[in-house]
């Protein structure tokens, strides 16, 4: 669009204006660039490729496998269905990877990452960035580059986890580094040697602790990197 705020729809190629756009692609394999404004642009079906530009976008890539960038501003990636790879540049930006073996790149700022179902791949980039993982179906995501010194951290889900965890940052008690829970009260297990991050429901007992994630070879963590919400 050029004047005003409009919405484009069934579109399959098209770049909007300095205004706030909504484009809306069709099934096919589109590519769809906002440039400026606060533009909500959806893919659809299809193997698309959308860019937000400058300011505050709203992306999502909906089935297929895609590729979205969210440019300057505080964005909101969404990949979908689908093996996508998500980019976000500046600011502060919040990055779903939907279900699918997706690619979360965050690079500056203090960035969200959510890897959902399916095998992700996570990468902060620079700023205190969050790595989210909302239940145990989270499939073994790998995270590249967890920096304590910039502040990231791990945040869990209390009702998807389970484990009586509560909500804040993790308790020493229920934090082990090792390859095994040692006591009834462990419920997160870090094989640092390994970079394997793993979560025990009842600690020593005898169900069995599920992988969640892996971080790295010889990276250092803490209970105090981990949050409950």
């Amino acid at each position: 669009g050029t004047f005003g705020i409009e919405t484009l729809r069934s579109i399959e190629s098209i770049s909007g204006s300095r205004y706030d756009d909504e484009i809306i692609g069709d099934g096919g394999d589109n590519r769809l660039l906002g440039a400026d404004g606060d533009d909500t642009i959806l893919g659809g079906d299809g193997n698309d490729s959308l860019a937000g530009g400058r300011d505050n976008d709203t992306l999502d890539g909906g089935t297929g496998d895609d590729t979205l960038s969210g440019g300057s501003g505080d964005d909101s990636l969404t990949g979908g269905a689908g093996n996508d790879i998500l980019y976000s540049y500046e600011d502060n930006d919040v990055l779903y990877g939907g279900a699918g073996a997706d690619v979360l790149h965050g690079h500056d700022g203090n960035d969200i990452l959510v890897g959902n179902t399916g095998f992700d791949r996570l990468l902060g980039g620079a700023g205190a960035d969050t790595f989210v993982f909302d239940g145990l179906d989270a499939e073994r995501d790998g995270i590249g580059d967890f920096t304590r010194s910039q502040g990231d951290i791990i945040q869990v889900s209390a009702s998807g986890f389970g484990g009586d965890l509560t909500q804040g940052v993790l308790g020493a008690e229920q934090f082990v580094l090792g390859s095994a829970a040692t006591d009834s009260n462990d419920r997160f297990i870090y094989d640092q040697a390994k970079g394997i991050l793993s979560f025990d429901v009842d600690g020593s007992g005898s169900l069995a602790a599920v992988q969640i994630a892996s971080i790295g070879r010889g990276t250092a963590l803490a209970h105090t990197d981990i949050v409950v919400a």
